[in-house]
């Protein structure tokens, strides 16, 4: 029953940035009914065999305090129903919260081997491709079948810019799915069994690179720029003076560029008047009225989905229709709540030292490709989840989270199997580029 488990697990994370397939008024979700299907055979493996399922509840493990948060933000977040003011609203964004719980604690029980995560990752590349592929078709022939509005669709269609949007749903959300498309490529090449599946990854990742820049998003540009300087540090380990001669080079690079420069010069461009607020100037007001909603409820928050109604009818600076705060870390904040924030940065800094410090104590280079690969997606997230409206209905990034989170069980014990090994010590960026079958370390028995 576990394997059969598991295997639904994998669909469900082909399946995750589907969007619900509409037939008349009757709309489905892929995911949703996935997860039905993994109740139903969880139920029936505890009823046959309920000892060892308990034994397998993630108890005592690494990523027990990472559990426990994410139940204690569910708990919270339907608590929080009962002062938001918008109750169908946060019950969405609560359905969305429950799953990734549910897919955290559910891959935490099932896929406690290591040899399971290159396999989860490998079919976080398929949808990754599979958007990808959509994206280039957009590019080449901009036609845009996945949009609901039709003026956006015309839009797109007629634009001097080539936008891939893909079934994401808008630029921000496709260069969010982009930025973490590389390093799952990445860990994908490094996990690699076949020469094949090298030369994939390694498209991917320039393809990823490619429809990340013509998004144009610059949330999505920074949040990469951000990542991947980590990503240098990680992997080439450059001294100081190198390191700063790299991130000159690249700034000199991006200004000789004319899309990126453009967009990097838009940062600075403000205009505050209420009848010609331009996108800066609304994220700023969206920012501060954020801040006045948390001051109205005494550092408690609107409640989970209430920020979107405080915002079209509370609002003390003009966002130019604008309701959705269009900031990850602040929504968090302005309906969760001081309290609430501050637990979620803990639990955001100890999966980030937990990968990290797995990546300096394992000479294993399977693990030390994946802590890799997650570190600079984590560190990415930090400005590239302030550009989509709202990253809490992005189904595909709560899948994404469970997986680091149960990946965050194994590494005490891989740790303890390879110590006092720097991290990859082995590596070097010749082997990077050698499309033979890649060293996966001493394999588990389990």
């Amino acid at each position: 029953m576990s394997r059969i488990i598991r295997w639904v697990l994998y669909f469900s994370v082909i399946v995750s940035p589907l969007p619900p397939i509409v037939y008349g008024d009757i709309q489905i979700s892929v995911l949703r009914e996935s997860m039905k299907v993994l109740l139903i055979l969880l139920a029936i493996s505890l009823l046959f065999d309920w000892k060892k399922n308990l034994r397998r509840l993630p108890a005592g493990r690494g990523n027990f305090f990472s559990l426990g948060f994410m139940a204690v933000w569910s708990v919270f977040a339907v608590i929080s129903l009962l002062w938001s003011p918008d109750f169908s609203n946060g019950f969405r964004k609560l359905t969305f919260i429950l799953s990734g719980t549910f897919f955290a604690f559910l891959l935490s029980m099932y896929c406690t081997r290591k040899k399971d995560f290159p396999l989860l990752f490998r079919c976080m590349l398929i949808f990754v491709i599979m958007e990808s592929l959509i994206g280039w078709y957009e590019v080449i022939f901009r036609n845009y079948h996945y949009l609901y509005s039709a003026a956006d669709a015309a839009f797109y269609s007629t634009s001097s810019q080539r936008v891939p949007i893909a079934i994401a749903g808008n630029p921000n959300n496709f260069a969010l799915l982009m930025l973490f498309g590389f390093f799952i490529a990445y860990i994908c090449f490094r996990c690699r069994c076949a020469r094949w599946e090298g030369v994939v990854s390694i498209l991917t990742m320039v393809s990823c690179v490619l429809l990340l820049m013509m998004t144009q998003s610059r949330a999505g540009l920074l949040g990469f720029a951000l990542a991947a300087g980590v990503f240098v540090v990680i992997v080439l380990k450059p001294k100081p003076k190198y390191l700063i001669a790299i991130g000159a080079a690249a700034v000199v690079v991006a200004l000789l560029i004319p899309s990126i420069r453009n967009n990097i010069l838009s940062l600075f461009k403000f205009n505050f008047h209420a009848e010609n607020l331009n996108s800066n100037s609304a994220r700023v007001n969206l920012l501060l009225n954020g801040f006045y909603f948390l001051f109205r409820t005494f550092g408690l928050g609107t409640g989970i989905g209430g920020v979107e109604y405080w915002m079209a009818n509370y609002s003390l600076f003009p966002t130019a229709g604008v309701i959705n705060i269009h900031n990850w870390w602040m929504e968090l904040l302005t309906e969760f709540g001081i309290l609430f924030f501050v637990v979620y940065a803990i639990f955001y800094g100890k999966l980030f030292l937990d990968f990290y410090r797995g990546l300096r104590r394992s000479s294993d280079p399977i693990v030390q490709a994946m802590a890799t690969g997650l570190i600079c997606c984590m560190a990415g997230f930090l400005i590239g989840a302030i550009g989509p409206s709202s990253v809490i209905s992005i189904e595909w990034l709560w899948i994404f989270w469970a997986i680091a989170i149960a990946f965050q069980a194994i590494l005490p014990k891989e740790t303890q199997k390879h110590t006092g090994i720097g991290f990859f010590k082995h590596t070097k960026i010749s082997n990077f580029f050698h499309l033979g079958k890649a060293s996966s370390g001493k394999e588990e028995n389990s």
